[in-house]
């Protein structure tokens, strides 16, 4: 995961693919928060969705990146701790 977050921050850096990233907001900062706190829980995938009522192919779907849930993204930060992103476009639209 951390070769993971360098490459990210570098690609970040550029102002057009932070941009373009954050706008497509498949993956950010939070996301890769969030998998790397299931990735280090001693909790199950299964257990962590149903503690946070969320279905587990949905999780799965913000763990591959392939699409984000945020009212998911909402309740598994409350569940891990981690503060909602101020800046989250969806999530201002969503509130």
């Amino acid at each position: 995961m951390q070769v993971f977050r360098k490459y990210l921050d570098k690609k970040l850096s550029d102002p057009e693919f932070n941009k373009n990233f954050h706008d497509s907001c498949a993956i950010c900062p939070i996301t890769v928060r969030i998998v790397t706190a299931i990735s280090e829980s001693p909790v199950l995938l299964d257990e962590i969705a149903s503690k946070c009522n969320i279905p587990i192919q949905t999780v799965m779907d913000l763990e591959s990146a392939e699409k984000c849930c945020v009212s998911s993204v909402k309740m598994l930060c409350d569940y891990f701790g981690i503060s909602r992103p101020a800046d989250c476009l969806q999530m201002k639209n969503k509130s």
